[in-house]
């Protein structure tokens, strides 16, 4: 009866070791693989950078000119909201204040 529950106890937890071997072999090969590919994308990149940089090939990029005309734009819209906002505001309290000195009068 001892040995029936031994090797009801044992089977399971020798299976889920085997499985957990395999699993660890089949992630160490893909992460071999990925690393692989990311070396070579991060030489490609290199090169492609510095001959972005020689002039030998083109900027498409244009990112920093593309981030620079979206950042004016928010700064310009931005600029102009905040002046409305204060010349709102200025004609609210002058409103305010001739509420004010009209009670006072009445």
């Amino acid at each position: 009866m001892s040995l029936f529950i031994i090797t009801i106890f044992i089977i399971p937890f020798i299976l889920a070791i085997l499985v957990l071997k395999k699993n660890e072999a089949i992630a160490i090969k893909n992460r071999v693989a990925t690393e692989k590919e990311d070396a070579h994308i991060d030489e490609e990149m290199i090169i492609h950078q510095a001959l972005e940089r020689a002039g030998a090939l083109p900027s498409h990029h244009h990112k920093e000119e593309h981030l620079h005309e979206e950042n004016s734009k928010k700064i310009s819209n931005y600029n102009r909201n905040l002046f409305y906002l204060l010349g709102y505001l200025i004609i609210v309290v002058e409103i305010w204040y001739l509420y004010l000195l009209i009670s006072k009068l009445i």
